[in-house]
């Protein structure tokens, strides 16, 4: 019995949680983002840096 209370408080919490998702319209979701991306426009990227060829990683492709 226990298990169903939790259940059903768990459905719930999921069911409120989708509604509230899918109450958001496309057109405003769509401004979000538009909105977003021209605040990160001019924000650097951040990620991994190209990597820089050395010596050492030719040294052992002549080898083969």
């Amino acid at each position: 019995m226990i298990a169903s209370m939790k259940s059903n408080s768990e459905y719930e919490n999921f069911d409120n949680a989708m509604r509230r998702v899918l109450a958001v319209s496309k057109a405003e979701l769509q401004r979000r983002l538009d909105a977003e991306k021209l605040a990160n426009k001019d924000k650097p990227k951040r990620g991994r840096k190209p990597r820089t060829s050395s010596a050492s990683g030719r040294a052992s492709r002549d080898k083969d």
